[in-house]
């Protein structure tokens, strides 16, 4: 297999399960109240004398559906970094893990907030960490002369949307008015992730050798 099919392999594992979780989890947000609520009604409607919710069951197996495609997103997508990882010289991929180990302490992170009392803090910790571990290895390739122009460019676009993450968390403090600019930015920070990665998945690391044509020939007197 040459270096451009392991390429273009491992980006599109990693862009595919990117595309994966961040679908998934949008819908996720939106089915999870409303399934919440069809639940309770469920559990009380045989005290008031009624049958079960129509759909309640059957959204709820949606719901453990797109919790299976967000953990089956995140797998694809550490696993192509894994995979780019292996294909690209040194320095290149010492950055590449890195923000493999970024993502994987992000999901830690996030695992973490959900546990009362110090979990958000243990949790924000760890996030930070994986923010910065992110933008180091983003930064390693945006300025990388190892690592093809084209793709470079898409890296300076990963490392512009971490950028806005952290700068959307920030503002999101703001009381009120701050929710509005976290999710402004947050949106912007993942349209600039797919870009990325867009841009890194369509470069060919290697030219395709051509042969000189064959001059034509002066005819002779």
């Amino acid at each position: 297999m040459t270096k451009n099919e392991q390429w273009s392999k491992a980006t599109a594992m990693i862009f595919n399960g990117i595309l994966l979780y961040s679908i998934a989890g949008i819908l996720h947000s939106i089915v999870d109240p409303i399934e919440s609520i069809m639940s309770a009604a469920n559990t009380f409607s045989p005290f008031a004398g009624g049958g079960n919710v129509p759909g309640a069951d059957g959204l709820s197996n949606f719901l453990l559906l797109l919790t299976a495609a967000i953990i089956g997103g995140y797998v694809m997508y550490m696993l192509g970094l894994g995979r780019f990882a292996e294909i690209l010289d040194a320095g290149d991929s010492a950055a590449v893990r890195k923000i493999r180990t970024g993502v994987i302490l992000g999901m830690v992170g996030e695992v973490m907030t959900q546990f009362p009392l110090v979990g958000w803090l243990i949790g924000g910790i760890i996030n930070i960490v994986a923010f910065i571990l992110m933008m180091t290895g983003y930064s390693a390739l945006k300025s990388s002369p190892t690592f093809p122009a084209a793709a470079r460019s898409g890296a300076g676009k990963l490392f512009a949307s971490q950028i806005l993450l952290i700068i959307g968390t920030l503002l999101g403090w703001i009381p009120f008015i701050g929710g509005v600019f976290e999710g402004i930015l947050d949106l912007v920070a993942f349209i600039l992730l797919l870009v990325g990665w867009a841009a890194i998945k369509n470069t060919r690391p290697e030219a395709p050798a051509y042969s000189m044509p064959d001059m034509p020939q002066a005819p002779r007197p």
